[in-house]
């Protein structure tokens, strides 16, 4: 594993960071068995926005996907040349993964598809969140989550592949500020 000497992001970077030591109010949420086709934080993500309409909510936390399996990715090195737009990394991802369509209008998406790595992984996986119930023209990652575990498993999480067995626990808590660095 080498060491990162850059204080650059390379894509994006979702953070959450306390102002304060100590305890902070958190939303915990326990649940199993998806019902639906959005994944656990998205879920959350859009009952936020139904209630808060074009008010930007922002909660960051962990939660456990404590039985079943996710699908998640793992991004090897950057590929040699570089990305034009963040649209043209995420095209082929977000249409294939996302809305189960094919996008083939370009060539660097097909070259995308091969360079990201897609693994199903088996629970226990400890996963950090960060998800907006608005984006108030920031051009914010609506819900992004990476997770980890002691089995060795770990990669951006996408989804359960196990809708009727899964069981989730997460602790949320809300964001005072947003900040939107390296834009695209």
């Amino acid at each position: 594993m080498g060491i990162i000497d850059s204080p650059k992001f390379s894509l994006m970077a979702n953070l959450a960071i306390s102002a304060e030591p100590g305890a902070a109010e958190v939303v915990h949420c326990k649940c199993s068995v998806r019902s639906g086709k959005d994944n656990f934080p998205e879920t959350i993500r859009k009952g936020l926005a139904e209630h808060y309409g074009e008010k930007c909510v922002s909660l960051a936390g962990i939660f456990l996907l404590k039985e079943g399996e996710a699908k998640l990715h793992v991004m090897p090195d950057f590929p040699g040349c570089p990305f034009g737009s963040l649209e043209e990394v995420c095209c082929k991802f977000i249409s294939s993964v996302l809305f189960k369509t094919s996008c083939r209008s370009c060539l660097r998406c097909l070259q995308i598809d091969k360079w990201l790595h897609f693994f199903t992984m088996k629970a226990p996986l400890v996963c950090a969140s960060v998800f907006h119930s608005y984006d108030p023209g920031h051009k914010l990652r609506m819900e992004h989550t990476h997770c980890y575990s002691d089995h060795g498993d770990a990669g951006h999480y996408h989804y359960d592949t196990t809708p009727d067995t899964v069981v989730y626990e997460g602790w949320f808590t809300a964001a005072e500020k947003i900040y939107r660095i390296d834009e695209v």
